[in-house]
């Protein structure tokens, strides 16, 4: 049956081919829906059918290997016809809403101060868009995800980024600097050599999230300086 269009959700529905009784382990769907359930789901996938809650558990041809009364229902017959709809899981009903409330937290919170920079994450350590050396440190370094305000316009990274592989100066020391841009692109503006070195300035409408001091012939980017390496200096400015 595919997808039923509603006018508060899309909702997918597939529907039994043949009686099923209450024991049963396998359904036998309608031609073409166990391809539509491969093209649309990672299983395990819950579907309720009347009163009953069915996991399905894999789908071979339009037969699938299903799990009985999920969720505490209990297991009952099944007509031919009967229609089976989605049930979204707790979990990812969880996730949806976190996700949603960080948002709507940035929406918030850029209205009220119209300041750029990196908002404070309520609760815990401010580790939104933080720069930090990569699990094996090597010449990258790990850009966390989180919210800010950059050229006047609320962001929201859900995933972390990189700043992908630096390159160590060869003559004198180098400062790279890490910013952000109002659509959400992290880039990093290459410093010159010299024996002071100086890092460059944020482009139009960026905020500055760390600079990157390196020295010659560094293999490695750190948190901090060991008088040998590369290190990062965070330099966000949190609102």
């Amino acid at each position: 049956m595919g997808v039923e269009f509603h006018d508060h959700a899309d909702r997918f529905a597939i529907s039994l081919d043949g009686f099923h009784d209450a024991s049963t382990t396998s359904f036998t769907l309608s031609s073409g829906d166990g391809a539509a359930l491969d093209a649309q789901f990672t299983y395990p996938v819950i579907f309720e059918f009347g009163t009953e809650h069915v996991e399905i558990a894999s789908v071979a041809g339009d037969v699938a290997t299903v799990v009985r009364e999920r969720n505490g229902t209990t297991a009952a017959s099944h007509n031919d016809g009967t229609i089976g709809n989605q049930k979204a899981a707790a979990y990812a009903v969880n996730e949806h809403t976190t996700a949603l409330n960080e948002i709507y937290d940035v929406l918030f919170q850029a209205l009220a101060s119209r300041t750029n920079g990196v908002f404070r994450k309520a609760g815990s350590a401010n580790v939104y868009f933080l720069v930090q050396q990569t699990g094996t440190p090597g010449m990258s370094a790990d850009i966390l995800n989180g919210s800010a305000f950059a050229g006047d316009k609320p962001v929201f990274a859900a995933t972390a980024g990189s700043t992908g592989t630096l390159v160590a100066p060869i003559t004198n020391d180098r400062i790279d600097t890490i910013q952000l841009n109002q659509f959400g692109v992290l880039s990093v503006k290459t410093g010159a050599e010299d024996v002071s070195p100086v890092a460059p300035t944020i482009d139009a409408n960026n905020i500055k999230l760390a600079e990157i001091y390196h020295r010659p012939a560094t293999t490695q980017i750190l948190d901090t300086d060991d008088s040998t390496n590369s290190f990062i200096t965070d330099s966000r400015t949190l609102i």
